[in-house]
């Protein structure tokens, strides 16, 4: 996976920003491909992951592996994806 959250912060125009999700096309479609996952899931995955991210750096509170695999798993079962550690 290629993607990372950047510092949250205020911008000047006061604007608020959680992170900077980056998400690698290329990488996304090779592992959805070794990985035997459809596109479309694993592209989910990765957004919902990235964005977990964020959003746990701005609180200082870290989960753990299973926590934050646990939120992915019910996050995307919300949004019609199944999980996407089988």
């Amino acid at each position: 996976m290629c993607c990372r959250s950047a510092a949250a912060g205020h911008v000047p125009d006061g604007r608020y920003f959680l992170g900077e999700l980056v998400i690698c096309a290329a990488v996304v479609a090779y592992e959805a491909r070794t990985q035997e996952k459809t596109l479309e899931s694993h592209w989910a995955h990765m957004t919902v992951h990235g964005v977990l991210h964020c959003l746990v750096s701005t609180t200082s509170v870290g989960l753990r592996p299973q926590k934050m695999a646990a939120k992915e798993i019910q996050i995307l079962d919300r949004l019609g994806f199944s999980d996407p550690y089988r």
